[in-house]
């Protein structure tokens, strides 16, 4: 492949790019929205939102420092009297490595999936904590 295909290669990757982010935008405006909708009127969708880091921490599920937070498609609202929200969620930690003088970052997922908080306006003297079984 010549310049000029590599060039046109790029440019079409970068231009593939482009379509599936607008593609991503829409589709999330246009389907995941109305379905949040559907289930309940009153809740609300917000495609780049996600939990707070804060509510993460409070959580207290995982206690390892994390280096980098991403998440959206935040949805929040409450059934009867209980608020609550959720996200998709994606926390990791950073590692570096030296060898033969190069250093090579790396990275650790932490938690990935969905992450949900909710407000039973209750007080309770303790913690429940639900965790998925170690198989």
């Amino acid at each position: 492949m010549g310049i000029a295909g590599s060039v046109l290669f790029i440019f079409l990757l970068i231009r593939l790019n482009g379509q599936k982010r607008s593609y991503r935008a829409e589709f999330k405006q246009k389907v995941v929205k109305e379905i949040v909708q559907l289930i309940n009127a009153e809740w609300n969708y917000q495609p780049d939102g996600r939990i707070s880091e804060m509510d993460y921490h409070r959580s207290e599920l995982f206690t390892t420092h994390f280096d980098r937070y991403k998440g959206d498609d935040r949805v929040f609202g409450s059934i009867e009297k209980t608020d609550f929200e959720f996200s998709e969620l994606h926390t990791e930690y950073k590692t570096t490595t030296t060898k033969d003088g190069k250093t090579e970052e790396h990275w650790h997922t932490i938690f990935k999936g969905i992450f949900a908080h909710a407000d039973f306006n209750k007080e309770i003297k303790g913690k429940t904590l639900v965790l998925p079984d170690t198989a």
